[in-house]
Formats: structure tokens, sequence, C-alpha cells
């Protein structure tokens, strides 16, 4: 599953978009159908919600076969990518993930970010000077969104069916965006980030899986209206800091 998100740093203009409910039917039936995934859940807690739909992680002898066989070499990352890449570390403690994927970066034209294989994500080195550290653990947020609908993924990319590939992208945008509430980050980084990623893609022209996407104006429009969600409050939002692991998830 090649996550080929994409992007531009200059003339990105973060749009907000509010969605009221007679506006939705205006939305694709993918936005709307991914958007029901979140809905209605007044009673349960953020972390709750995730608990209950979280996959088990893979074990270690999986994890061990995938890293082995990994391709490509990595670079090994110096001090400032680490320090961008801290609070990306904080999204995978969150979801119970720190030690069960790792992060590799690796030298390619396209920018990207990819969880290979529900082990390692991968990130291509231009990515780094792209985004901020919110930025990109708004992008990691989204893959490990894709750990939660691994299966039926894997499913619709043997089917070529586009239009659910395009409503589970969706559905790892709202696990993006659930998250980053939940660590008191803004989901507006996320939008940034994609639209950053997206806009440098396509002007080397590499945006070839444009088609596993909503237009950006929709998938802005589904992250707003994840964004106005209410859960119940059984908890306070958490500040992620980097460095020292201390964002607490619920349990796997």
């Amino acid at each position: 599953m090649r996550q080929r998100l994409a992007a531009l740093v200059a003339c990105v203009t973060v749009m907000t978009v509010t969605v009221r409910a007679a506006d939705q039917q205006t939305l694709p039936d993918s936005v709307r159908s991914a958007l029901q995934f979140f809905e209605g859940h007044d009673d349960l807690s953020i972390d709750e919600f995730l608990g209950r739909v979280r996959p088990s992680p893979i074990d270690a002898i999986e994890r061990a076969r995938v890293l082995g066989a990994l391709p490509y070499g990595a670079i090994p990352p110096d001090a400032q990518a680490l320090a961008k890449m801290s609070l990306g570390e904080e999204v995978l403690a969150y979801h119970g993930r720190r030690g069960v994927i790792t992060f590799t970066i690796i030298r390619v034209t396209p920018a990207f970010i990819d969880l290979d294989n529900r082990a390692v994500i991968v990130v291509s080195a231009n990515v780094l000077p792209l985004l901020n550290r919110e930025e990109f653990a708004a992008l990691v947020a989204h893959e490990i969104g894709h750990e939660y609908v691994w299966a039926d993924y894997r499913r619709a990319e043997n089917r070529h069916d586009h239009a659910r590939i395009r409503e589970l992208e969706l559905r790892c945008d709202g696990i993006a965006v659930v998250t980053l509430r939940r660590l008191g980050l803004d989901a507006g980084r996320l939008i940034r980030a994609v639209e950053i990623l997206t806009s440098y893609n396509k002007e080397l022209r590499l945006d070839d899986n444009a088609s596993d996407y909503v237009s950006l104006r929709d998938r802005r429009a589904f992250i707003r209206a994840v964004e106005q969600l209410h859960w119940a409050d059984r908890q306070g939002a958490m500040r992620a800091h980097s460095g020292n692991g201390s964002a607490a998830g619920p349990p796997i």
C-alpha cells in the first residue's frame, strides 16, 4: 500500500470548511459513508472508540520478517530529522505502537509517508524539510489509520475498487483527526500537510495515484466535519511532548 500524499510549502492556504448536516448531501458518497463511521459515538470517549476498532499489532516474528525484507537502504536520521519526527513518535505511543512500528528514511523522488506491512513507516527524505513537527505528526496519524482499515484496504486494492479506497483513505484521515484532538493538536495541520505534499508531487507529475483520493476540497470538508463531532468527555486533551514518550494511550 503506497501512501503518496503530496506538496509544495509555498503558497499553501488552509481553508476552514464548516459542514452542516444539509451540506453533507452535496458531498460524494465516499465522504458521507466515511463520516458515518465516526458519527453517533456521543456516548464514547475517543479512547473508548479507538479501543473498540483498533486491531492487534503484528507479532515480533512477522515484524522481523517485514524489516528483514525491506528492499531499500535506510538513511540514518540526523539530529534535525529526529527532532522533526519526535512528535510522530508520540503518535505511535498513543496508539500503543512505539517499538512495534518504526520509522525508516529513504531517498526517492516522490514525497510520501507510507505504512509498510504494519511494521515500518517509510518516509522519503524530501518530506522532512517540507513539514514542521505537527504536520509530520498529522501524517503519521493518518498512516496509523491504515492499521485500522488494513484488511479492507487490501481487498479494495485487489479488486481495483477505487471508490472503496477513497472511502478508506478518508477513514484514515478521520483516525488522524481524533488522534490529533486527543493529543491537543490542531486538525488543520493535517489539511496543510496533505496540501503541501500533494502540491509537491503534482509539480513533479508524480501524482499517479490521485484517483485513490477525493478532491482536496472534499477532503478538507471531511476533516472539518470529523473535527466538529462530539465525544464523551472522560479525559482531558493530552499535550504531546517530544522525546520522553510521556503520552499514554488506551490499552490494546
